[in-house]
């Protein structure tokens, strides 16, 4: 299969995993693959690609001591289930990163992304009714469950673990540390701060309760849209989706930290027991 990804960022999502992949790209010992979330590991996503194409992003990292990729769909449970046991099968010896945030401010941040998501979510919704009804909102902010697999299988000398705030508030220590544990010259301070993949201020959601939206993006539209004139897509476009800049207000934010501080209170007990970790800074 000619070179092999020996370095992973599995998630989490929402959390700087892309902040964290372009700063690594930036080492001269390591190569990230151009593209961010291949999903090689998750053949609901890889789809028909062949180990080929996986091949290809991985080659330019060749003579690199690292050569790595990010995918958050790497700790989706229970959405996407088998991925650590694929990934050690593959490479028992890689290494592997993961980024971790408050767990509920990266809820409310997953929440946001899935509303601008109008492919694979366009999330209508309450947020309270989201979580209510959509078990993967807690259940990739609960890194516990996430991260034993990878434990279990790699051991913890393999795997790295950070949190978003740490990343951001001290891009350059952070990265060194990361650098040291990877045994590359951890003296390769960037340049600039980097902040990818920031939420835009407006953005595009589904008009009403999406079904419009749905159909957009069903398999029986895209079997017939070829032949509907262009103004009345152009029509159908704005019927199912709207400009918006809203945001959650302070009274949906506080009854969401009121419903769910104390089930992260548990689940962060559970990763403190699990990593050794301290957590405190995220005030749960």
């Amino acid at each position: 299969m000619g070179v092999k990804a020996n370095l992973f960022v599995i998630g989490a999502m929402k959390s700087g995993s892309t902040t964290l992949h372009d700063c690594l790209a930036k080492h001269p010992d390591i190569h990230m693959t151009e593209e961010k979330e291949p999903g090689y590991f998750v053949p609901e996503l890889w789809g028909g690609r062949t180990e080929e194409e996986y091949a290809e992003l991985l080659a330019p990292g060749e003579n690199k001591k690292y050569v790595g990729e990010s995918s958050t769909h790497y700790t989706k449970l229970p959405t996407y289930s088998g991925v650590p046991e694929k990934m050690h099968a593959y490479n028992p010896g890689a290494k592997i990163l993961y980024v971790m945030r408050q767990p509920i401010a990266r809820l409310i941040s997953h929440y946001y992304h899935n509303v601008r998501d109008l492919y694979m979510h366009g999330e209508s919704r309450s947020i309270k009714k989201a979580i209510q009804g959509d078990p993967a909102y807690i259940a990739y902010s609960d890194y516990a469950y996430q991260l034993r697999p990878y434990y279990e299988l790699f051991g913890e000398d393999k795997i790295y673990i950070l949190t978003f705030e740490d990343l951001v508030s001290d891009q350059n220590k952070v990265m060194s540390e990361i650098f040291t544990w990877l045994g590359v010259d951890a003296n390769c301070e960037l340049t600039e701060q980097v902040d990818s993949n920031k939420a835009p201020k407006t953005y595009r959601k589904v008009r009403g309760l999406g079904l419009l939206n749905k159909f957009r993006h069903s398999r029986v539209w895209g079997g017939v849209s070829a032949i509907v004139p262009k103004s009345i897509r152009r029509m159908g476009v704005r019927l199912a989706e709207t400009q918006s800049n809203e945001k959650l207000t302070q009274e949906e934010i506080d009854e969401v930290y009121k419903l769910l501080t104390p089930v992260f209170q548990e689940k962060v007990v559970e990763l403190h027991r699990l990593t050794g970790k301290d957590f405190s800074t995220w005030n749960l």
